[in-house]
Parts: C-alpha cells; structure tokens; sequence
C-alpha cells in the first residue's frame, strides 16, 4: 500500500469520528475521499509502481457505492404515504398520479436506484454543431458543406444512414443519463424537431387546472402515452433501426430485450432492467385505478406489450444479471462492490455482513491469501453506519470485521486509529483489539501514555487494558522459571549484560504507571518479574528493574492511602529491593577492595581503609536485613529465633505458584547472602579485626535455621570451606580459642 493511500485510512477514520451522527454528511465526506483516491489513481495509471486498472475500477465501484448509500439514505427520508382518496379522483393528471402511486417505499426505492445509475455513469461529451450545420439541415437547397464541416463528429444530411445511427447514439446516451431534456434539445439542434417531439411522448400528463399538487404550471405532457408506449415497443421490434434507435424506443415503451444489445457494463443492464420494472409498476398502477380502459379487444390489442425479459421483482434483476450469457456481465455482477450494492439495495445488509465474515475467516485459513483491506475499511465504516442510525445488523459478525480491521491497522502501523474502531466492541473484544496494539508499541513512556489518553478519550476500560497487557507480554516468565537450583543461576549472577529482551519486559511495567487505580497492579507485576530475573539468577536485571521502579515511584506512580490493602504486596516488593540494595552495597565493597593502593603506610592508604571500615559497615547492615527480608517472603512456621523489632511480618499468599517461586529464590539467595557475609568480614578481618570472630560465627545462624536452604542450593560444602578457613586464621590467631570451635567444622 502507497504512502499516499495509507492516508486514505486516517480519512476515513476522521470523517466518521467528526460527523459519526450525521449520514448525509458523513457519505458525503467519504464520496469526497475516493475522488480524491480516483484523482490520485488516474494521475499515476502510467506508472508500474502504482495500481492498475483493476485497482483503479474497485476505486471507482467504491465511489459509487457510497453515492448509492447516500441517495438511498436521503429519498427514503422522504418517503411518505400515498393519499389514496385522491389517487381515485378520475380528473387529476397522470403525473399526479403517478407521484402519490410512487410514495409507495418498494418504488421510491425503485425510483431512487434508477436515479443512482443514471446519476454513477460516465460523463459523455455531446458533440458541438456549428451554425453552418444548422443551415444546411434546415435548408437542403443549400447544401454546402466545407473541409471544415466534414471535420465535425456528425455530418447532418436526412438520407445519411451513418448520421442518424451517430444521432441516435448521442440521445440514447443522453437518456441513459436521465438527460431527457437534453436529447429533446440536441434533435431541435440537429434539424430533426420531429424526434424530439416524439420523444416527448415519455412524459406523463399534467394539469394545474385538476392537480392540487404543482406538478407543472402549464398542461403538458402525454394523455395517451401508454398508446405511445405500445407503439415505441413496436418500433424497437423494427430492424431496419440502428440498434441505438430500437434502444432508444426499447426504453421509451419499458421494455429490455432491444436495449441490452447496446449495454456495455453491468450497470447499463441494471440501469435497463430497473427502468423496465418502474414502468411496468406505473402501468400497474394505472391500470389498476381504471385510467386506462380499452372499450373493445380490437381496440386493446393496441396497448399490448410482450417482452418476457420484463422483470417480476428487484431481486429477478440480479439473478438475471448472475446468469447473464455475456460472461463479461456474469464476472461483472459477481465482483465484491457489485454484490454489495445489490444487498444494499434488497436491504439485506445480515446477509452480506456474514457473508463478507465467512470470506474473511477462509483467507485466514488460506496461507498467502491477502485481506483486500479497502473492502475491509469499506465494510467497518457501513456497519458503524448501520448502527449509529439504529438499523439492525449481526453484531457477532461484525464484531470479527470490526476486528480484523484493527489487526490491519496495527499491521500498517496506524495506531492512532485503533481506538476509534475499538470503541465500538464490545468490552471483552475492546479489551483484546487495544492490547493486540500496546503489545506493538516500543516506544518511550510519554508516547505510551498518548495512546493510554487516545483509549480513555474514546471511553475505552483502559486500566482493564494496561493490567492484561503486561499480563500477556509478561506470559512466558513462568514457563522459564527454573525447576531446580543449578550452576546456570550462580553463572548468570556473575553476568552484567542486560538483554534486550529483559529491558522490554521492564518497560512492559509503563503500562501500569498512567493510572492510579493501577498502582497495586504495578507491584503485583513488578514482583513477578523480580521473581523471574532473581529465579534465574539475572541480577543485572533485577538491578535495572530496581532502578527503574524507584524512577516510576518518583514521578507517576503514587500509593493510595489504604495501607492494609497494600502492605502484602509491597512487603515482598520491599524485599526484593532490600535484597537488589545489599547487592549494590556488596558490589561497591567489592570494587573498592580491588582499589587498594600501591604505596603502603600513606595518606592513600589511610583513606582508603576509612572507606572500606563505612563500607563494609554499609554492607553488612544491608546484608542483614535482606536476610531478614528474605526470610518474611514466605511466612515461617515456627521461627521464632529470627524475630527482630526491624522484621516485617511474613507475607501470606494463597497463590502456590508463587509460593514455590518465593521459596525457591529464599533457597538460592540467603546462603548467597551468608557467603557474602562471610567474604566480606574474612577480607576485611586485618583492618577490622573483630570481623574474623563474625566470619565464623556466621555458621551458628545457619546450624540453626538455614541448613536446608544451602543444601537445596548445593552450597553448603562452599559455605562449610570458607567457614574452616576462618576457623584456621582463628586458631593461628588465638590457639586458646579452640576450646569454641567444633570438632565438625574442621
């Protein structure tokens, strides 16, 4: 799709969204869109990059079909009820008649598309007569006609046959466009008065002096013109005519067989049938009120008119059509727009609603067959018209179209869009369509929030939306948490790289900082995926999840005041950050130890173990209570030695999934937090002595509570090795203290 029709999708879109009440103007807004598209089209025929002519004619069979929906939509405003007392007045003219005896809603309809088709042909260019012509058909003695006469498209002489085939031609087509007065006017012009008097025939009697309605100011018009009519089929069945003249008496008389030969395009036919059937309804109609009475069989034989091509009803016209045998007409009346212009005319929009549902639903099973997304569009902004004018239609199907035209919007990454359509499902499907679209979007949290104010501007549920959002994109996390603690997770810890993929899993989280209803749901996931990076063993990740919520707490997530409601959330949340902020301690100590100057017993030196003494005086308090943290995730049974004023209460969950999660990262990350302990009092045990007692006393907390958490993270004989290196340093140290070290642990 060109950039230039791509646009095409945000007019339409406009269009409905502006005038969304208002069908008249809205098809009018949409005729003017597909002008502009047919414009663009023709300019660019030429073009190898551009549509062909198939793409250009689909343009032009959507034009009309909007126009056919808005005249439609404009003359049935306008229905109203036929007077039938004044119908039975034998005194008032025919044309009178005829215009109470066409109030009838089936003939208005009628009337109307008859109207349409002449209204959608093509224009056609009269050709110009020039006064010499008129002279000379009006004066044959003098006939003179010059170089530059014989130049004209019609060369007026009444004995050449080639003349009046190009004459009858050019008032056919005339009349083909509903232009009567026209075709009247150019047989004055042309010298031939008579044709136009005859054609004149067609029009119905009128007589201000009997009407009550001003049909005409003057009487004018045919008395006898269903004689007129008899004698017009008559001349049709004439031979010795051009085809356009028996055309043109073909049409006069309501009849079809002798004007089809001359059609071109399924609308010429359509154009013939339905003048056919409004006539032969009129005749009906007069016939019916006694108008029209023969006084004898010999005398009735004069009105008759047989042509079996005469349709019953609307609906026989498009069958005919279907099984036309002009195989050009058959393709014709089969194409996409065409089919949907005959439902719209025989009002059955159910029909062609489902029908288009179960076309769209086999493309999708066909691998390779493409949505034909004009039709698509097409048939959105014809359902959402069905409904803002309160006309029924099947809300099931439409919902699936409505659907997959937001799947092709999001596809053509017109996103902005897609609010606009959403808002016209239901919830459940709003829900579904607006988080197909958010999942799409990689963008910087300003712009997510633009499309979170599109969905509320629109009534959208947008909280509902954000929370299944990142419920969807965070799906797989539970499928890769681990079964069992292994070496990977030990290996990733030591990783600093931060994939890409886990940084869209964090930025997922944006989506629930818009709203504060939202709040809880954000700690909720955010917990979730602490769960999934500390589980795996990605600190890196966690670390930029860690950064990144104290970013969002800052600036747009702000806490309720219902402290109870959100205390068993934020407590593991609050864990995890514990746990994320004694990492960083540790990570700090760590690289300042790897900074130790060179130069001994100097004021770099001195400095430097200042800095070492607040950081591993900043390490282990914070390594502390994330132990303390840690072990308040999962509610103890009985712990009651671990019981500190600092400790939260143990976080009560009914959920066994993340239950088993909580458990498995207190298995892998307190004997994490002990060997660290432990790493840090060992390193630093010759500028803070003390720390070689604590080093080893780290092993009584375990004895005590913490066995089985290092045995199911396979680091007990890990832990057990740096515990009898401190017993080995204690002992050289202080041979007496061996009296308090036991025999197990050497």
């Amino acid at each position: 799709m060109s950039k230039e029709l791509k646009g095409t999708l945000e007019e339409f879109h406009d269009a409905f969204i502006s005038y969304k009440n208002n069908v008249d103007i809205i098809t009018e807004k949409y005729i003017s869109i597909c002008q502009k598209r047919i414009k663009y089209l023709t300019k660019n025929s030429n073009s190898i990059q551009f549509y062909d002519s198939a793409e250009l004619l689909n343009e032009k069979l959507e034009l009309n079909t909007w126009k056919l929906i808005q005249i439609l939509n404009r003359h049935c405003k306008s229905i109203g009820e036929p007077d039938i007392c004044y119908m039975e007045d034998p005194y008032i003219s025919d044309a009178s008649f005829a215009s109470q005896y066409l109030q009838n809603e089936e003939l208005t309809k009628v009337w109307t598309v008859r109207e349409w088709l002449q209204d959608i042909c093509s224009p056609y260019s009269i050709p110009s007569l020039k006064k010499e012509n008129l002279i000379s058909i009006n004066n044959p003695s003098k006939n003179i006609i010059n170089n530059e006469q014989h130049k004209l498209s019609l060369e007026p002489d009444k004995n050449d046959h080639e003349f009046d085939e190009k004459l009858s031609k050019v008032i056919y087509e005339l009349i083909r466009r509903g232009k009567l007065a026209d075709a009247i006017e150019y047989c004055e012009q042309c010298g031939q008065p008579w044709k136009g008097a005859s054609l004149r025939g067609t029009l119905l009697w009128a007589d201000p002096n009997y009407d009550k309605e001003e049909v005409n100011d003057i009487a004018s018009g045919n008395r006898n013109r269903d004689l007129w009519k008899s004698l017009c089929y008559k001349l049709s069945n004439e031979e010795k005519y051009c085809s356009h003249e028996r055309a043109i008496y073909s049409v006069m008389s309501g009849t079809v067989k002798n004007a089809l030969p001359v059609c071109k395009t399924w609308e010429d036919y359509l154009w013939v049938y339905y003048n056919s059937y409004l006539e032969s309804e009129l005749s009906k109609g007069f016939k019916a009120s006694a108008r029209y009475v023969a006084e004898d069989n010999d005398e009735a034989d004069l009105y008759l008119i047989e042509d079996p091509l005469i349709p019953e009803s609307t609906e026989s016209i498009f069958d005919s059509l279907l099984k036309n045998e002009n195989e050009k007409i058959r393709k014709s009346a089969a194409e996409p727009f065409h089919y949907i212009q005959k439902m719209i005319i025989l009002n059955k929009y159910d029909e062609m609603i489902i029908h288009f549902k179960k076309q769209l639903e086999e493309s999708e099973t066909i691998i390779g067959t493409p949505v034909n997304t004009d039709l698509l569009r097409f048939f959105v902004h014809f359902i959402l018209l069905l409904k803002n004018s309160g006309i029924s239609y099947p809300e099931k199907e439409s919902e699936y179209i409505i659907t997959a035209y937001i799947d092709s919007l999001i596809k053509y990454k017109k996103r902005t869009l897609v609010a606009g359509y959403a808002s016209h499902l239901t919830n459940e499907n709003q829900i579904k369509s607006y988080v197909s679209l958010l999942k799409t979007i990689d963008e910087p949290a300003h712009i997510k929030k633009e499309y979170i104010k599109l969905g509320q501007l629109h009534g959208l549920d947008t909280a509902s939306i954000c929370t299944v959002t990142v419920n969807s994109s965070l799906s797989d996390l539970e499928e890769t948490f681990p079964k069992e603690i292994d070496n990977s997770i030990f290996k990733n810890m030591s990783t600093s790289v931060v994939t890409n993929s886990d940084i869209a899993k964090i930025h997922t989280l944006e989506w629930l900082t818009f709203e504060v209803s939202l709040v809880k749901e954000f700690f909720i996931q955010s917990n979730r995926l602490y769960r999934y990076f500390l589980g795996t063993g990605k600190l890196a990740a966690a670390q930029e999840l860690f950064n990144f919520i104290l970013n969002m707490n800052s600036i747009q997530c702000k806490l309720d005041d219902s402290k109870e409601e959100n205390d068993i959330i934020m407590s593991e949340s609050i864990a995890y950050c514990g746990l994320i902020d004694a990492y960083n301690s540790y990570i700090s100590w760590k690289n300042a130890m790897d900074h130790k100057p060179d130069e001994k017993k100097s004021i770099k030196e001195d400095e430097w173990k200042t800095q070492i003494i607040e950081k591993t005086k900043e390490a282990e308090q914070l390594l502390n209570t994330a132990i303390l943290l840690l072990v308040n995730i999962v509610k103890p049974n009985k712990t009651p030695e671990i019981q500190d004023d600092n400790a939260m209460e143990g976080v009560e969950y009914t959920d066994q999934d993340s239950l088993i999660k909580r458990r498995t990262i207190q298995n892998i990350y307190i004997p994490q937090i002990f060997l660290w302990l432990h790493n840090i009092y060992f390193e630093t045990k010759d500028i803070i002595p003390e720390n070689l007692k604590k080093s080893f006393d780290l092993v009584n907390d375990v004895a005590s509570q913490f066995c089985d958490q290092f045995e199911l993270s396979n680091t007990l004989e890990i832990f057990l090795d740096a515990i009898r290196k401190s017993a080995i340093y204690l002992l050289d140290r202080n041979p007496n203290s061996v009296v308090d070290i036991s025999p197990f642990i050497i």
